[in-house]
């Protein structure tokens, strides 16, 4: 019987809260394959690793002007696999509600 150990995609541009993220999956059960990226660019380059699920910041790549947000990388991973579970997150202080992206299924505000 093949063992089956779910990968999950982390994608955020806060290190720390990657780290502390990633450890906490790991701890919860240490066979999950959890794979980091910084970037919403870097991410979709792996996708061919077929992941699980993505946990993906809403607000990525904030900081930087050229680079996809999370609503770009959420409708690419969607459009090339409507079925991948994609969990987004957000760290920021705001308390009024996300816009809901178009493309998504289910949203918990």
């Amino acid at each position: 019987m093949k063992n089956y150990n779910p990968t999950i995609f982390i994608v955020d541009d806060e290190p720390l809260l990657t780290e502390l993220l990633a450890d906490y999956i790991k701890d919860q059960n240490q066979d999950f394959h959890v794979l980091t990226f910084p970037t919403g660019e870097a991410c979709l380059t792996q996708l061919d690793l077929n992941p699980n699920l993505v946990i993906l910041d809403y607000y990525l790549n904030s900081k930087e002007k050229n680079a996809a947000n999370g609503i770009d990388i959420l409708r690419e991973i969607k459009r090339r696999n409507k079925n991948l579970p994609v969990i987004m997150l957000s760290s920021q202080k705001n308390t009024e509600p996300l816009p809901r992206p178009s493309c998504t299924a289910p949203f918990i505000t």
